[in-house]
């Protein structure tokens, strides 16, 4: 019995192990200094955390890992962005073979990899089959810059003088350019569209949709809403609806949170709605333009029903906090206010302003454009009559 008992447990962690770890990569890189982490990141809107890491040694790495289904992922270098992508898939043995990075500086390191060979991927060459046509808009763009590259420079060099503007503007080759730059970003619109539906009925159009797109509006919610319920079990699939749906969406109650003042004081969620009838939730910056051109919108609904339940908490996601508490006492906001990218994170907030209207259950009544400017006076107004 023991010694059954005992091949049991080894054949479940022998089990556990392959599960574990079934995918390998291993590759070369030059161009890096021995010790660099390099680690591998699902693409996503988000700020997921590495699924695995491993260290460059003599050139070569190797990190195992476990996925449980296709996922489009990108090595960061030294937890910095890199423009190495690829598909990995369950069982995969993949090698990568980088044979130059440039490091290039914006707002944190970017590390540009050419001359890269992936190999081993089941699903990396349909990757490439479908993204192609990046590649063919990209070309078409290049094209276009290069040719109006002269009258760019002229733009340039007339700067705020509306007089030699207005000259530009209204020469045929000006004319000329603005429509076909217009005609350009209908024809990216067209095609991508296109390529989500045309690949909606598995994982790809979710994950084409997050690959390509920046971020997600509400008029991307037909098209989550057209997906097969397999589809929208899927990674991307429900990465998609915590984008357009966040929070849980309209109707749903409104996951809990805690934040703390100035003073290290926590409040709950609970605690911020007690003896409200109903709250709005703003997510904003101090650098964002169009979150401090709502607020006199925000000030004129809070002051003509604060005496009525009705209650507003701003929460900042600045990372400088000089700047959100001159910002707070600039615009003079009346109702609490806290800094908490934390928070932000939890609600998956990925531009701002983000608000939310909630009731005294915490049951989320409207999201985005529809509490934002008239559209807030609206729904107030409707709740109170």
């Amino acid at each position: 019995m023991k010694r059954l008992f005992l091949t049991i447990i080894a054949v479940v962690a022998i089990s556990f192990a392959a599960v574990a770890q079934n995918l390998t990569i291993t590759g070369t890189v030059n161009g890096l200094p021995d010790g660099t982490v390099l680690s591998i990141v699902p693409v996503s809107h988000d700020n997921d955390k590495a699924m695995a890491e491993g260290k460059l040694a003599a050139g070569k790495f190797e990190i195992k890992t476990d996925v449980q289904e296709p996922l489009l992922v990108m090595v960061k270098v030294n937890d910095d962005y890199s423009s190495l992508k690829f598909m990995v898939n369950t069982g995969d043995n993949i090698s990568v073979t980088v044979g130059k990075v440039d490091k290039k500086m914006y707002s944190s390191a970017y590390y540009e990899m050419s001359d890269v060979i992936v190999t081993g991927s089941s699903l990396n060459a349909k990757y490439k089959e479908l993204t192609s046509v990046h590649d063919t808009l990209d070309q078409i763009r290049s094209d276009f810059e290069r040719r109006y590259s002269p009258l760019q420079s002229k733009i340039s060099a007339a700067g705020k003088d509306k007089v030699k503007m207005d000259a530009i503007k209204a020469t045929d080759e000006y004319k000329a350019m603005e429509k076909e730059d217009n005609d350009f970003f209908h024809t990216v619109e067209a095609k991508y569209t296109n390529l989500f539906n045309a690949n909606k009925d598995t994982f790809w159009g979710p994950l084409l949709m997050v690959n390509f797109m920046s971020y997600l509006t509400a008029e991307q919610k037909p098209y989550y809403e057209s997906l097969p319920e397999q589809v929208k079990k899927s990674f991307y699939g429900k990465k998609i609806y915590d984008e357009l749906f966040p929070g849980g969406g309209v109707g749903t109650k409104l996951q809990s949170f805690t934040l703390k003042d100035g003073a290290g004081k926590s409040y709950t969620l609970e605690q911020l709605l007690k003896g409200k009838k109903y709250l709005l939730i703003d997510f904003w910056a101090s650098w964002c333009a169009p979150c401090r051109k709502e607020i006199p919108n925000v000030k004129k609904n809070y002051e003509q029903y604060k005496n009525r339940g009705f209650e507003v908490v701003s929460i900042s996601i600045d990372q400088n906090v000089a700047a959100w508490k001159k910002a707070v006492q600039q615009e003079q906001l009346k109702w609490p206010n806290f800094l908490s990218p934390a928070v932000a994170n939890q609600f998956k907030v990925r531009a701002v302003p983000t608000m939310y209207l909630i009731d005294a259950n915490g049951v989320v009544l409207g999201i985005n454009e529809d509490v934002r400017g008239e559209a807030l006076g609206k729904k107030l107004a409707e709740l109170f009559k």
